[in-house]
């Protein structure tokens, strides 16, 4: 039974990192493009830019900041 709890409130967290990661990489997405940067460029870059993203998460999750 505290078996399952746990895996379940994993999940959640594991949900929540997933939707914060989502909306943080749209929103660097939009911020490239209103710098300028062409669908080709951040195409091109897009490992690049899902990694900073991933990392930038990860460290604010780690910090316990979810605002």
């Amino acid at each position: 039974m505290e078996m399952e709890r746990a895996e379940m409130e994993r999940g959640g967290l594991t949900a929540m990192h997933d939707t914060e990661f989502a909306t943080a990489l749209a929103a660097e997405i939009a911020r490239l493009k209103a710098q300028g940067y062409s669908k080709a460029y951040i195409c091109e870059r897009s490992f690049d830019i899902e990694d900073a993203v991933q990392r930038r998460v990860a460290r604010t999750a780690q910090q316990g900041d979810f605002s």
